[in-house]
């Protein structure tokens, strides 16, 4: 498993900014709430993502927007030290941004920022949240070194 920090989002709509914190900090690259919200261009209605994938990138960090395959291409990522933030639809029929932290053949366990704390989602729980939303998810990484901080 992947130990992300477990951050709790600040507002009730500030979960892919702090999902993009808590992957910066895995990363080394600690950022307040109110810089992850400023990069990501939430305001008071929410985040789009377009927006935050923009801002992401002016601040000079790799975030790409993927469609997945299956839970078995996030296991792979998870294996190779890289979390994920995914979408899920919440039961209000909005997105909710969390972070992949592991999966297993029965689970997946993710850093929630709505509580700010991991949840073990049973597998088909998890798949069936996330389909409903075409298996999409961020990469979020840094650029080359000359990448300035944001």
């Amino acid at each position: 498993m992947l130990h992300v920090p477990t951050f709790r989002q600040p507002d009730d709509v500030a979960c892919l900014p702090t999902c993009v914190r808590a992957v910066l900090a895995f990363r080394g690259y600690p950022l307040s709430d109110e810089d992850a919200s400023r990069l990501c261009q939430t305001d008071y209605e929410g985040t789009v993502i377009d927006l935050a994938l923009s801002g992401l990138a002016d601040a000079g960090l790799d975030a790409d927007l993927h469609q997945f395959e299956s839970v078995a291409e996030l296991r792979e990522l998870i294996a190779d030290g890289q979390p994920v933030v995914t979408f899920l639809r919440h039961p209000s029929g909005s997105l909710h941004a969390v972070v992949v932290c592991d999966v297993t053949p029965s689970a997946v366990t993710v850093m929630d920022p709505g509580p700010g704390e991991y949840a073990m989602l049973p597998l088909s729980r998890f798949e069936d949240l996330w389909c409903r939303v075409q298996n999409e998810g961020i990469v979020v990484g840094r650029t080359a070194a000359s990448a300035s901080r944001p």
